[in-house]
């Protein structure tokens, strides 16, 4: 997670004197960051069985959906 936030500021910061705009750079790199974040919390939820709040839990990533196959198999059992 700290390499995530440290990706996200060598993407975005600017010199103190330079004014920064909300560009397409700087929305990409948060999206990316909130995409890496979402995955660690996940995991950490997941491994220590931890409730996740609503507002946090938007950033999660979506519970994997049941292969095809896998549904063949359990069906034919």
């Amino acid at each position: 997670m700290r390499a995530a936030c440290r990706k996200f500021l060598n993407k975005v910061q600017r010199p103190s004197r330079e004014r920064y705009r909300l560009g397409s750079d700087f929305i990409d790199a948060l999206g990316e960051l909130r995409a890496l974040f979402g995955i660690h919390v996940a995991r950490l939820a997941c491994a220590y069985d931890i409730d996740v709040e609503k507002d946090l839990a938007s950033i999660l990533p979506p519970e994997p959906e049941e292969d095809d196959s896998k549904r063949r198999k359990t069906k034919a059992k």
